[in-house]
């Protein structure tokens, strides 16, 4: 989430636009591998009910994962999902995924 409230991508500065692209999403990516191992990623910045500048990063799989004692399978891999559509896990695990990002990304 950009730190200040812009809408449009178009609105972002060059050090902003390049902090994301060289930096935060390449780290980010760099953590999720390690962590997942996806085998794609999707990149969405949508903005249809938050009307601020965000990007989602959606790990994509081929076959099961585990994490924090939950199996994730990717029930529409190699196809397109719809909004709204997919897998919610507890805070409890949601909490864990974000604590190891952290401690990936330090």
């Amino acid at each position: 989430v950009l730190k200040r409230h812009i809408v449009d991508i178009n609105e972002m500065g060059d050090a902003e636009r390049d902090e994301l692209f060289n930096s935060v999403l390449p780290e980010l990516k760099e953590a999720i591998d390690t962590m997942f191992g996806p085998d794609l990623y999707n990149y969405a910045s949508l903005g249809n009910s938050e009307r601020h500048l965000h990007f989602h990063v959606i790990p994509r799989y081929s076959d099961t994962r585990s994490f924090a004692g939950q199996v994730f399978n990717d029930e529409a891999w190699n196809s397109h999902y719809k909004n709204g559509e997919g897998r919610y896990v507890s805070r409890e695990v949601l909490d864990e995924v974000m604590e190891s990002l952290v401690e990936e990304l330090n």
